[in-house]
């Protein structure tokens, strides 16, 4: 396998986890969506905030300085919520998944999306960029680009950089 997926594997487990983590609570029970209340994050179905000792919610604090500030981190943190951290997990992995389906997978035409033909001496390692075994060639475009939100990670090399 190429160490490009091998390496996004490993980031994708350790962001599923770090998810699961966050959404797990100390009763057992996984909250895993999260929402904005005032300058705070509560877990959604509950009135604890998951980021603050104290959820604001008093309209007088809206007038507040720095409340706008806080309340645009709250609004952050609760659209990456653990549920949709682990539906974004989940995407990019169905996008590894088509750089390894190989050519006897294939159904129809060996042709890449943009209409280059597949040799039909290889097969095929990225469904959608056309990449064969036994080919020399720089990562495919689309892990490089899957890859570069992790760029600052230890292990990310240069090379893969778009």
């Amino acid at each position: 396998m190429d160490e490009l997926v091998v390496w996004l594997h490993a980031q994708l487990d350790q962001e599923e986890q770090q998810a699961f983590t966050a959404g797990n609570t100390l009763g057992g029970q996984l909250m895993l969506r999260w929402r904005a209340a005032g300058s705070g994050v509560e877990v959604d179905g509950m009135r604890r905030p998951v980021n603050e000792p104290l959820v604001v919610t008093n309209r007088l604090m809206e007038d507040m300085p720095g409340y706008e500030v806080e309340r645009a981190r709250a609004l952050h943190i609760a659209s990456h919520d653990p549920d949709r951290v682990m539906g974004e997990v989940a995407a990019k992995r169905r996008l590894l998944d088509l750089h390894a389906i190989t050519g006897d997978e294939l159904i129809g035409e060996r042709f890449t999306l943009d209409g280059r033909e597949i040799p039909t001496e290889y097969d095929v390692v990225c469904a959608v960029c056309g990449r064969t075994e036994g080919v020399t060639a720089p990562a495919c475009a689309t892990l490089r680009l899957l890859a570069l939100p992790y760029a600052d990670r230890p292990e990310y090399q240069e090379a893969w950089r778009p």
